[in-house]
């Protein structure tokens, strides 16, 4: 794979942020990575002795600066970058809501949003064996499942039971409430 030719990327240059356009300032910052005071002096028009003790901190600073900029140029970069204009749709297929017994008030408004929506209810603080019996008859043919979790221990219990135990369930929606915007325009429902 490596025989005549060449699969590495070619280095970048030694510039902090790409060409630059101005010789006058190529020039200035050259002579800074070398710490010539004179020719400094010479671009900014002033007296060598007064930049005598500045030019070796340029220098120091600029070699650092160019050092770190490579090194940055090398890492993989993660950006949040939030989508928009994604159509509002409808959930399609025969969707389950597991919904604790006594909540059905609570949990409205999703019919609208998925139209096969079927509702079955559960008595609260059921364990894991007893939602998978739940499940085991009602979740065949359905494409998925829409349920509430209160707590860490049982949106488990419900993952194992519907994604492990009541084959056929298909996808699992959890349900939270008190959720944080992940943008400061999202709006929480």
């Amino acid at each position: 794979a490596f025989q005549r030719e060449w699969f590495w990327p070619e280095p970048a240059g030694a510039e902090v942020s790409g060409a630059v356009a101005d010789v006058a300032e190529a020039g200035f910052w050259a002579a800074v990575e070398r710490g010539d005071a004179d020719a400094v002096a010479g671009v900014l028009g002033v007296d060598e002795q007064a930049l005598a003790g500045v030019v070796p901190v340029l220098s120091a600073w600029r070699r650092q600066r160019t050092e770190r900029s490579a090194v940055d140029s090398w890492r993989y970069r993660v950006a949040w970058e939030p989508v928009s204009g994604v159509p509002a749709s409808q959930l399609e297929g025969r969707w389950l809501l597991l919904q604790p017994a006594g909540s059905e008030e609570v949990l409205t408004g999703f019919e609208e949003w998925c139209p096969g929506l079927e509702r079955v209810t559960c008595p609260s603080g059921v364990d894991r064996a007893a939602l998978a019996e739940i499940l085991a008859s009602a979740t065949e043919g359905a494409a998925g499942v829409l349920a509430p979790a209160d707590g860490a221990e049982a949106a488990l219990a419900l993952v194992q039971a519907v994604l492990s135990d009541a084959d056929g369930a298909g996808r699992l929606w959890v349900l939270t409430q008190g959720a944080v915007a992940a943008a400061g325009s999202d709006r929480v429902v």
